[in-house]
Parts: structure tokens; C-alpha cells; sequence
């Protein structure tokens, strides 16, 4: 083992020779409130500075009763996400699980994973995390899921006493500027699109109409079987999600509800169902009732890729392309409650046909975004559906 030397001027630090280097450490020696006592010791530091610096948060803490919290005083980021991923798995839902992961993995670990829980805070946090993030083009409501995630984590660390407080709450993220604004087609854009999707496949035809008419999630489109499918008495059962992560419950338990559709729509479902089960027998694929929806023409469930995909080109030609980036699928659940609050329904029926737990949800997403005066969806959607005036 090493000899260690002490210096007179720092009586609590001490250093050995290295590899032909000195390295500093320190012990540091308290009694806590029981009388009992501490000895903490650290090591493997490059200067005498960085080992006092180090002592004195060690006493500072000591001195504000915070001892407890020294035993995590080289906890890194890094380290405390794993701990916190683990210790929350067990109650989490799959598709809540996978997006702190994602966002852990992704955009946490490699900008701040290697600073300590305790030494974070809003400039080293800004520097290092937000700033690149904004300069790897991330949009801003991207990096403000990131920054409740990164509150979240710390939060945590504040409960388990590895640190006093949280010192990130209160960080404000930038307003990112030029980026692309999400908009609703107009009255005539919507009828150009649904011309063009007449000389579309029967699939797109019905993905796109189902999505315009039903104000469903898109992830609920994907989860859709044919036994939640009551074409006799013109309803839709909302049952399920499915994404990536696979097939699950809805988004909340307001999201399990039962939508009415016109006789138009249980007319294009019927053509389509005829279609795909002689794209099943051809396959020679099992077809019945749990059948998802919407497959694509190899047989296997749909995936919002491949919408996202189709939709951008179906705009192109459709001689809408200046609004690919600023339209998604997501993008006609807002169309369809603009329509029903623009045209008078009730705001306690709106809400239930978008499985909204409440109202207030409803008026905070969509009031803001498509005020009374919106005249984006001037015509009713049934009309525009008919290609009516």
C-alpha cells in the first residue's frame, strides 16, 4: 500500500505518489446528534484545491445536519437514473416505463451523466444538457418533456435525502424559433385531400377517414380489432392502444368509450374488411374477429410509421406538399374537435368523444389553439366527406 503524507497547512488532507504523481485525498472525522462517530474519506484527487473544495461541501453538509446525504457524495447522474428506473419499473406502465428510458438514455445520460446528483445545478444543467439539445435541433416541447423528466428524477433524489433540493425547479427552456407550427387544413385543403384519397388504396382510404371522422388517437387506430368494430349499430369501441411497445390499456381510463360513426364510414369498413380477408386467404393467414384493423399488404399489424409515410405522400399529391412537417396524423383529432366546438356541441360531448377525463382538458388544448373565430373547418366534415357544398 502506499505511504501517505500530510500536509501542516490542510491537517485534514493528505497524498500518495501515483504513477510519478501526487494524488490528494482526505478524512474528515464528525460526531453526529447520537454521539456517535463519522469518519468520511475520499481520495484520488488531482490538486490539494479540488480535495479542500470537496471538504468543504462535506462540511457544510455535516454542519447543516445533512450528514445522510454524504454517503451518496459521488453519486453520479448516470448512477441515480438506473436506481430511479428500477426502483419505479414495478409500478409504471409498460409505455411509461420506455419513455423515461428512452428519454434517460437518449438525452440525460450523455450530456450530464457523469456529473454528480449533488453538484448539478441550473448553469452546469443549461451548459450541458438544455443547450445541446436545442443545438441538436430538438423541438422545444421535445426538450420540455426531457427538462418534467430531468425535474422528476431530482424530485426523487430530494425524497431519498440525497440532496436538500431540487436546484433545477424553476429552469426555463428557451423559446425555439423557427421551427414548424403544427396547422389545420382549411375547409378546401381538407376537400382536396379527400379527393385525392379516392384514387388511393381501399387501406389509406379507410385509415385517413377513420381518423378524420372518429377524432381517435392514432395509437387507438392501431389497437382497433374487428370485434371492436359494431358496423350494424354504427359504433367503434375504443379498447386498446398500441405502438412500439406493444398492446396495452388505453391512455387513461376515460380513453375506454364507444364512438358513433356515419353510415358512410361503416360502408368504406365493410368494402375494406372484404379486402382484407381476401389479402388473408391469399397469405394463407388465419383471419377472424381479433384481427387488427389495419395490417399492411404483407399481413402484419400497421404501424404509425408507415402512416406518417403514406400521409406525407397522399398530401404531395394531392398538390398539398407545403404542408408536410406542419400536418400529422394526430393533427385531425384536432380537426375533429374544432369542428364539434365550432359548430356548437356541447363541450361535455366533445370531451367524451375524445376520452378526455374532463372538460377542463378539452377547452386547455383546444381553445387556445382554435379560438371561436376559427374558420379552418368552415364546412361540416360530413359534407367535405360527400364533396359537397
Amino acid at each position: 500500500m502506499a505511504k501517505t503524507y500530510h500536509l501542516k497547512s490542510y491537517p485534514h488532507i493528505f497524498y500518495v505518489h501515483k504513477n510519478g504523481h501526487k494524488r490528494f485525498g482526505f478524512r474528515y472525522t464528525y460526531i453526529d446528534s447520537s454521539h456517535k462517530r463519522h469518519e468520511i474519506s475520499r481520495r484520488n484527487f488531482g490538486s490539494v484545491q479540488e480535495a479542500n473544495l470537496e471538504l468543504d461541501q462535506v462540511r457544510r453538509q455535516v454542519m447543516k445536519g445533512n450528514a445522510n446525504s454524504l454517503k451518496f457524495i459521488n453519486l453520479t447522474i448516470s448512477e441515480w437514473v438506473h436506481s430511479f428506473i428500477e426502483a419505479n419499473r414495478s409500478r409504471w406502465k409498460v409505455s411509461t416505463y420506455h419513455t423515461y428510458l428512452y428519454t434517460f438514455r437518449n438525452f440525460i445520460i450523455p450530456t450530464i451523466g457523469n456529473v454528480k446528483v449533488q453538484q448539478i445545478n441550473k448553469n452546469i444543467y443549461q451548459r450541458l444538457c438544455i443547450n445541446k439539445l436545442i443545438d441538436k435541433g430538438l423541438k422545444h416541447s421535445s426538450i420540455v418533456n426531457v427538462h418534467h423528466r430531468m425535474i422528476t428524477l431530482m424530485n426523487s433524489a430530494v425524497d431519498n435525502d440525497i440532496v436538500s433540493r431540487n436546484k433545477l425547479s424553476g429552469t426555463k427552456i428557451p423559446t425555439i424559433t423557427g421551427k414548424l407550427k403544427k396547422r389545420l387544413m382549411t375547409a378546401d385543403e381538407l376537400a382536396k385531400f379527400n379527393r385525392q384519397l379516392k384514387h388511393e388504396p381501399i387501406l389509406y382510404q379507410t385509415i385517413f377517414h377513420v381518423l378524420e371522422d372518429t377524432g381517435m388517437r392514432e395509437g387507438e387506430l392501431l389497437g382497433l380489432t374487428w370485434q371492436d368494430i359494431i358496423l350494424t349499430k354504427l359504433r367503434i369501441h375504443i379498447n386498446h392502444t398500441r405502438d412500439n411497445n406493444g398492446l396495452r390499456t388505453p391512455k387513461t381510463p376515460h380513453s375506454r368509450r364507444s364512438i358513433g360513426i356515419s353510415k358512410q364510414l361503416a360502408q368504406l369498413l365493410i368494402k375494406y374488411q372484404t379486402w382484407q380477408v381476401k389479402l388473408f386467404k391469399h397469405l394463407e393467414q388465419p383471419w377472424n374477429e381479433k384481427t387488427f384493423v389495419f395490417t399492411t399488404h404483407k399481413g402484419v399489424p400497421m404501424s404509425n410509421t408507415t402512416i406518417s409515410r403514406n400521409l406525407s405522400k397522399i398530401l404531395k399529391q394531392a398538390g398539398l406538399g407545403y404542408l408536410s412537417g406542419h400536418f400529422t396524423a394526430h393533427t385531425f383529432r384536432h380537426m375533429f374537435a374544432s369542428y364539434l366546438l365550432n359548430n356548437g356541441m356541447p363541450l361535455t360531448e366533445v370531451s367524451h368523444a375524445l376520452g378526455h377525463a374532463n372538460p377542463q382538458i378539452t377547452l386547455a388544448i383546444y381553445t387556445q389553439r382554435n379560438p371561436a373565430s376559427n374558420k379552418n373547418l368552415g364546412s361540416k366534415i360530413e359534407q367535405i366527406y360527400h364533396n359537397k357544398k
